[in-house]
């Protein structure tokens, strides 16, 4: 405000009527003059409260960055172990009933090449009795047994199926 609003202000309010040049404006303007250098003083702390927080806040904002960073990081770590655990047990369950099955076949498989044996044993023998019959069969008629009773082999009669010309 300037002078001439404060006496008219002062006038109107308190019915109370002073000059321009009364010594109460030199107090007035002593006092505004130390209040703006409060103001500024008060103004430049609170730019530099203001700064300091920003700067206060990047810090922070950084720091909980880098924490979470390390969180993210040890439970990825974390979680990678339990996998690989996971996939180790796994594998070991799996080895163990491989390792079990193939036991098994190997049992299977010896105790069919133990029955396999007898079967071919069984089988040489059966062949062989099979081709000494034959051969008796066959060779009966030339070691002088000839039967006139038996019927006499002949080849069987061939047959075309197309007529030749």
């Amino acid at each position: 405000m300037d002078i001439e609003e404060l006496i008219g202000e002062l006038a109107r309010r308190q019915n109370i009527l002073i000059s321009s040049d009364d010594p109460i404006f030199t107090t007035i303007i002593i006092n505004d003059l130390v209040l703006a250098r409060a103001l500024e003083r008060q103004q430049t702390a609170l730019i530099a409260a203001q700064d300091q927080i920003v700067a206060t806040t990047a810090q922070q904002i950084t720091n909980v960055q880098r924490l979470a960073e390390r969180l993210v990081t040890a439970a990825s770590e974390y979680l990678v172990t339990q996998v690989r655990n996971a996939i180790d047990e796994a594998a070991t369950q799996n080895r163990n009933a491989t390792a079990a099955e193939l036991q098994k076949a190997h049992h299977i498989v010896a105790s069919a090449q133990k029955e396999g044996s007898a079967m071919r044993w069984g089988a040489g023998i059966a062949i062989a009795a099979a081709t000494v019959f034959v051969t008796l069969i066959l060779a009966f008629p030339f070691m002088g047994g000839h039967n006139a009773s038996a019927p006499e082999c002949k080849p069987a009669p061939t047959r075309h199926l197309v007529d030749a010309p």
